[in-house]
Parts: structure tokens; sequence; C-alpha cells
């Protein structure tokens, strides 16, 4: 929609044989005007009297027949669609997204495989796929990470819990617990060493992460892992790389990373046991990714915040254009039951499992609840709505719409009605629900530019609030009247066509009968 009035700006602007300053906007009209959209497109024409080139414009753009009301209120010039306009865009069909020059990497989840997954994981695992989805509708060749760290403490600490556990013996500081520690004790030899232990235990966990994934339609193109950037030699570049840079330097028996004018201090590399830090490791996968793409989005736990500067920093010291590095932080989700709040803790092996919630409500509802806010905002996860067969729990309300309308072609199959293109029949009823329904590439556009899949739910939930109110208010199948209704026909379709690509991008299914 957004293209459609910014070519109709253009060829207005062409017409006046127009001299520019600068780029013009196009932007949603404000309700006071009563108008669709607004440009600014007056005051960056090279001209004193803007008023007047206002006034012009506004002029050229009546001429064209595609608006029914056009109106300067500096520094806007407000455009109110032709009923014809729109229903042409609709008739048309969605335009398809140009393929994008850049290829983009997205790693996200990345959870240690020290433990399943619980619901603080999910958020970015849901996030990360939306976005993955939404970057491919909207041209993005994706490639989709999961990084594995499959070495260093953490995973020593997890052989060293089970091989406690085994022995009935108390977990050392810092140590794992719960279910799953005890399950994998008890298939292990209390001789094995630490190390087998450990790669075992890595190697059943994230079999176990991969399956809670699939369960909601996550599959990556690529589980990476650490011990590859050791094993492959990437680590010994990356470092040799910096060291070319004059930004390490060996200091009290370790190895640092020089970034003190970058961030509030230098960062270790390598420890004083010789041990290297997960920095490293970060800075050599960071290194590998920009080998693959040419954005690289990063979606992390709020908790991850101090960790985005020094990272940063390193990049841009590999020669990297640390601008192409975003990393989307988002915060973790409490969980409620009523008016009660769960404890979750994972280490203590107390938080609820990943599976469970899926269990309990479904894949869907744990998907568009954990997309329904802007990621930085906290979220409250309501277990007893996400279940709730009615109108309250918006993941119903999407997927009753679609049903409904598959319901109505059934029906309409039933009284020999098709759909046919809509034509002036369809009436201004059905104005804004049209209007609706052609902003959908705009929305996508705009969770794509805002690597923002909220904007997606809310657009689904205003589409289908229309087309329910619509619903009601007209009778789409009047054996009477089969033109109206072929027509009427026509735009259930392209909601219930626009709804599953919305719930699509989402990950989320549109049934057909509930």
């Amino acid at each position: 929609m957004l293209d459609f009035i910014r070519e109709a700006v253009n060829g207005a602007l062409n017409l006046l044989g127009a001299e520019m300053t600068g780029d013009f906007d196009v932007m949603t009209a404000p309700d006071f005007t009563n108008c669709d959209y607004a440009t600014n497109a007056a005051v960056k024409m090279a001209v004193k009297n803007k008023k007047k080139a206002a006034d012009d414009l506004a002029g050229a753009l009546e001429k064209s027949g595609l608006f029914e009301d056009v109106k300067v209120i500096m520094p806007f010039v407000n455009m109110k669609l032709a009923m014809g306009s729109l229903v042409k865009m609709l008739n048309d069909g969605d335009r398809p997204f140009p393929a994008k020059k850049e290829k983009l990497l997205i790693e996200f989840v990345s959870a240690n495989p020290t433990g399943p997954l619980h619901i603080g994981h999910l958020r970015g695992a849901v996030m990360g796929d939306a976005l993955a989805r939404i970057f491919s509708f909207t041209g993005y060749e994706v490639i989709t990470h999961y990084y594995v760290n499959d070495r260093g403490r953490q995973v020593r600490l997890l052989g060293e819990s089970i091989l406690a556990a085994k022995a009935g013996q108390p977990q050392p500081e810092g140590g794992y617990s719960g279910d799953c520690v005890n399950g994998i004790a008890k298939d292990i030899s209390s001789g094995d060493s630490v190390e087998k232990i450990s790669d075992m235990a890595v190697e059943r966990i994230l079999a176990g992460i991969k399956t809670t994934l699939v369960r909601l339609g996550i599959v990556f193109d690529i589980f990476y892992s650490e011990k590859k950037l050791y094993d492959e030699g990437h680590v010994s570049r990356t470092l040799e790389k910096l060291k070319d840079k004059k930004a390490v330097f060996e200091k009290d028996g370790a190895v640092w990373l020089d970034v003190s004018d970058r961030d509030d201090k230098d960062r270790v590399l390598y420890k004083t046991d010789g041990e290297p830090t997960y920095f490293l490791s970060d800075i050599a996968y960071h290194d590998e990714k920009f080998n693959e793409a040419d954005i690289c989005i990063n979606i992390w736990g709020a908790d991850h915040h101090g960790y985005v500067g020094r990272l940063k920093s390193a990049v841009e010291l590999l020669g990297r254009n640390a601008d192409k590095l975003e990393i989307i932080l988002y915060q973790l989700v409490r969980l409620k039951r009523g008016d009660q709040l769960l404890k979750m803790s994972k280490r203590d092996g107390t938080f609820l499992l990943a599976d469970d919630v899926i269990d309990e409500v479904g894949p869907d509802a744990v998907r568009f609840f954990l997309v329904s806010r802007k990621g930085d905002a906290q979220m409250d996860f309501d277990l007893d709505l996400a279940k709730e067969q009615s109108s309250k729990n918006p993941v119903y309300y999407l997927q009753y719409a679609h049903a409904r309308i598959c319901s109505i072609f059934e029906k309409a199959g039933e009284m020999g009605i098709q759909a046919s293109p809509c034509g002036g029949m369809i009436g201004e009823e059905a104005r804004d629900i049209i209007k609706k329904i052609c902003e959908f590439t705009d929305k996508a556009a705009l969770a794509s530019q805002e690597r923002a899949p909220h904007h997606i739910t809310g657009y689904l939930m205003e589409l289908c609030g229309l087309f329910h109110g619509y619903y009601d208010r007209n009778k789409v199948l009047d054996g009477s009247d089969p033109l109206l209704s072929s027509q009427r026909l026509f735009l259930a379709g392209r909601v219930r066509e626009t709804v599953k690509k919305g719930l699509g991008l989402l990950g989320i299914t549109a049934p057909e009968r509930m």
C-alpha cells in the first residue's frame, strides 16, 4: 500500500516537473484528517513557497483519479483513497517482495546444552524463528544458526555433576541438579571419565532440545559446534588476526584483548591457566559468520546486555562492519496460572520445562503469546488464558476467523456460489476491511525493518476484528443475490488468505475446522 501511494506521489511530482531537495516520506494520516495516508513531499520540493507547492501537488493527485479526497494541512498533503483504487488492489493481490542483495544470518536460542529448554529459552526461540520467516518473506536469503557451547567449564561442570549424582555425593560448587542430571547419572558407569560423561550428556541433552524445537516447528539450518572452532583452527586464525591489529597483549599471566578505548575495560582471551574464554570463542564464531552472510543478527536474553559492546568492538577490530552485527535483547518470561506466579530456577532443576508448557497449551499458543509483545517488554504468560476456547484467547480468536471463512466456502459450494473479483457492488461497508487487507505487506515490511514480529500479531487481531464485525453486519451468502454474494465471498477469501499468511509468518497453524 505504501509503495502504491509513493508511486502515485512520484507520478504527480513528475507531472509537475518538480525538483526535489531530498527524499520524501509517506505515512498513515492522522485520524482527524479523515484520510488514509499523508506525505511531506511538498516541503521537499525545491521551491520557496511550500504552501503553493503543496496545493499544486494536491491538485495533481486529485487529477490522477486514485483518490476521492486530497487535502493540504501543512506541512502534509493528506490523501483518501478512492474505493475503486482499493478494490483494484484487493483484486490484484499482494505484490511479492524483490530479492534483497544482502544475505542474512540469524542466530537464536543457543542455550547451553546443560539441561532441557525452559520457557525463557522459548521466547528467544519463537522470536528468532518468526523473524527468520519474516525475513525470507520480505526477500532475504536467510541462514539460521544454533550455536552449541559444547566445550569449556560449564560442560565439564555438567559431567562432574552427573558423576557426583551417580556416587550419591554433594554437587560441585555451581553444579547442576534435577531430573535431567539424575536421569543421565543412571545410564553411566562410575568408571567413566568426566570428559566422556560430559560428551555423552551434551549429545543427549542437545537431542532433547532439538526434539522440543521441532515440536514448535523450529528447524535450524546449522547447529554450529564451539568445538569446531578449535578443531578446524578458526580460533587460532582469529587470534592471529587480532595480533596483527596489535590488539592483543599479555598481563599477569593471561592474554588480553585491548578494547579499553571501545569498551569499559580490556577483556581476557586466555586465562592464567591457559584455558580460552567464551569471549575468544565468540569472536572467532562471529568472524566465521561474517564469512557466510552480510548481516548477522543474534537473539539474546536481556541478561547479556553487558556483552554487546565488547563483541561489537572485537568484530570491528577484525575489519568487519560492527553495524551489520545486530543484537536483539529480549526480557525473560514469567509464567502465571491464575493469579499465581510460577518460580523457576534452572540450576536447581525446579523450572517448568518447555515441553511441559507445550503439552499444556499447545505449540500455537506458545508461539503466539511469546511474540505478541515487543521483545524488550516484560512478559507474563497466562497459561489459563492460553488454553481458553473463547474470543478472550487471541490465538483462538484468529484461528476461529480462518475456520469460519472455510465453513463459509463449504456452504457456498453447496449453494453453487463461486467467488468473483470485487466490483462496485461490494459497497463502502467493506472499505476498512479492504484497506486492512491491502496493508499486509506494509506490516510485514515493518516487522522486518524493526525486527519485531509483534507487528504481525497486532495486525492480525485488527484484521480479524474487522472481519468478525463485517460478517455480523452483512450476509455474506445470499441466495437471492448471487452476484453480491460472489463478491463478498471473494473478500472473505482474501481475508482467509491474509490470515493464513500472517499466521504462517509466526509459525502458527491455520485450521479449517474448530
